[in-house]
């Protein structure tokens, strides 16, 4: 969270900031039960410590792609 913010606060002008942080916050909060939700469910499938393993590996690669 506290890099995304940093980002956020860095880059969006200051007019639109606070509407702009509050969308992005909302979302977030909004997601969190859902993630629950799949990750419960997932958890019936996979064993559990591959979760973190998979998530590591897609994040690398979101940066990845992200920085090209």
């Amino acid at each position: 969270d506290i890099p995304l913010i940093y980002f956020m606060q860095n880059e969006i002008p200051d007019e639109y900031r606070g509407r702009v942080l509050s969308i992005g916050l909302s979302i977030g909060k909004m997601m969190l039960p859902i993630a629950m939700v799949l990750s419960g469910l997932l958890l019936n499938y996979i064993p559990a410590y591959t979760i973190p393993i998979v998530g590591g590996f897609l994040y690398l690669i979101v940066i990845k792609v992200s920085s090209n």
